[in-house]
């Protein structure tokens, strides 16, 4: 995986190529996330929601067709076929646990794999529905965390372990956690609050 993966970095693939053994990780609407021992890549559907991979089985013979670059850095697999392909149910997902710092430092080396970060914190902004993109800061390392999931509610300076996928977006590293089951707050953070100043002039010595 690994090896098609580096040869997408100087151009999309021009002829296809059939996998070996593959897991897949997730499943997230257009997006499936694919590892093997080598390495790992995202498969996307342009056009209807994935529904013929399922995350927490292992594939083997999936035909990869297209290859696309996505944000300028990254290429992600945008044609596939699973026809000939047979799978079978995996006895646990794969998780790799890194750090920031070794993300940011090859991040085509970790991209998409399913990854663990341990004791990161939030300490510019809380995580909310309406604010799931947030900086994720371990030490002085630094990677923005998408919390792509519903009714997110995280404090701000919470101390958390989250497995999510490292990809690059809008010029920066990232990592993208599916679900709250992939998030552990283990120190919960400050309660933040919105104060409304209603629209009523106030006169001096009033």
């Amino acid at each position: 995986l690994k090896a098609l993966m580096d040869d997408g970095t100087s151009g999309a693939i021009t002829e296809s190529v059939t996998l070996g053994t593959v897991s897949v990780t997730g499943v997230y609407n257009k997006n499936a996330y694919i590892e093997d021992a080598t390495g790992g890549a995202v498969i996307y559907s342009k056009d209807e929601a994935i529904s013929n991979l399922e995350a927490g089985k292992a594939y083997t013979g999936i035909v990869v067709s297209s290859t696309t670059m996505y944000n300028t850095y990254l290429y992600e697999i945008t044609g596939y076929s699973v026809d000939d392909a047979t799978s079978e149910e995996l006895n646990a997902l794969p998780e790799t646990e890194l750090t920031i710092a070794q993300i940011n430092e090859d991040l085509k080396k970790y991209q998409y794999v399913r990854t663990k970060l341990v004791g990161v914190t939030n300490a510019a902004k809380a995580v909310s529905s309406s604010n799931k993109t947030v900086e994720l800061n371990q030490g002085t390392d630094k990677i923005n965390g998408y919390f792509n999931y519903s009714n997110v509610d995280i404090k701000l300076e919470s101390v958390m372990t989250v497995v999510g996928y490292p990809n690059y977006y809008s010029g920066s590293n990232q990592i993208t956690i599916l679900s709250a089951d992939n998030v552990s707050v283990t120190t919960e953070g400050i309660e933040t609050t919105s104060i409304s100043i209603s629209n009523q002039q106030l006169t001096a010595g009033s």
